[in-house]
């Protein structure tokens, strides 16, 4: 009875939103009163290695990779400051590296050390040619047994034998280290990364384009991996939050549905024309919560394009906003059947 019971609500519940609505399209503007204003990314920046925080940052080229001069990274001073405006990969902060940037050094000399040790294939040719020799040296003796037998005693003909087989596998030898310095290449190349990789470490980017609200961290302060450095907030794209009545408004309605988002604007505000006492920005719907909270409403959000009014942001997070849905003309939804099958 209690499952009847359900399915006789959610039939209930469908037929308050589907009705014999016409087919798809656009339908009219749905206005959601007084939503929230928040962000889409709020990142708590960590240290990713541990020392010392340094006032300067390293010089990177087009590709974000260090600047190099005479071989040596180059340096310019730095200080992260909160309000400062901050572009993703730029770097922020700097973990005293010195100590990586040697063991980064080390890690390529080695490496150079086996390409050249993989590239020299002298031991090889002399083993090859040492065989081939001996090779000859046997068929000589072979022959002038077939012509005069006995000319060469069977002592020294085994005496040939030997130093040919054993020529052979010396050469089979400096092929086999000749391929295993080839392998020691491979591992050389990832040991020379993975310095590189523990070298980057200790240049904290940030992640996102925004702005610097909180420094955790100053310079000269040791730090450890996973301490919070600094606090970044993105501001040129928010998020505006709102409910609607899952009676009133088919989630399928507004998913992906373009939005208006207007917010009254201060008096006397400058700088841009404002209509009616109001910013309208644009965006559009990227999430309908599938979860139906109690009091029959769910959580939507839109992505909303900020902008800046005399060097500040307009849309700031925990203001309240009007969020216009261009609302989606849907067809008849399909109800649930009345009663369970017999």
């Amino acid at each position: 009875m209690e499952l009847v019971g359900s399915l006789l609500v959610v039939v209930a519940l469908v037929g308050q939103t589907s009705g014999t609505g016409p087919s798809e399209g656009v339908g009219e503007k749905l206005q959601v009163p007084r939503c929230i204003v928040s962000l889409i990314d709020d990142v708590d920046v960590p240290a990713r290695a541990e020392g010392i925080l340094v006032g300067s940052v390293p010089l990177l080229d087009q590709n974000g990779e260090y600047l190099l001069k005479d071989g040596l990274p180059q340096y310019q001073p730095f200080r992260a400051q909160e309000g400062m405006e901050v572009k993703a990969g730029q770097p922020l902060a700097l973990i005293e590296d010195r100590e990586a940037w040697k063991s980064y050094q080390a890690a390529r000399a080695r490496l150079e050390g086996a390409r050249m040790e993989a590239g020299n294939d002298i031991s090889v040719r002399a083993a090859q040619k040492a065989w081939e020799v001996s090779c000859v040296e046997v068929r000589q003796a072979e022959e002038a047994n077939r012509r005069a037998p006995g000319s060469v005693p069977y002592l020294e003909m085994n005496r040939l034998y030997l130093q040919r087989d054993q020529l052979e596998l010396q050469k089979q030898k400096a092929e086999h280290d000749l391929n295993l310095a080839q392998v020691a290449v491979k591992i050389r190349e990832a040991e020379a990364d993975s310095a590189w990789l523990a070298l980057q470490r200790h240049v904290i980017r940030s992640p996102v384009d925004g702005i610097i609200v909180e420094v955790h961290r100053d310079i000269g302060e040791w730090v450890k991996p996973g301490d919070s450095v600094l606090r970044i907030v993105r501001l040129d794209r928010v998020r505006v939050e709102g409910y609607l009545a899952v009676s009133e408004v088919h989630p399928a309605e507004v998913a992906g549905q373009p939005v208006e988002v207007r917010i009254a604007s201060p008096l006397g505000s400058s700088g841009e024309a404002v209509a009616q006492g109001q910013y309208t920005f644009t965006g559009r719907i990227v999430f309908v919560n599938p979860l139906v909270e109690a009091g029959g409403r769910y959580l939507i959000w839109a992505e909303v394009e900020n902008r800046q009014v005399e060097g500040q942001w307009i849309l700031r997070p925990g203001l309240s906003a009007d969020l216009i849905i261009t609302r989606k003309r849907i067809g008849r939804l399909t109800s649930l059947p009345s009663r369970l099958p017999k």
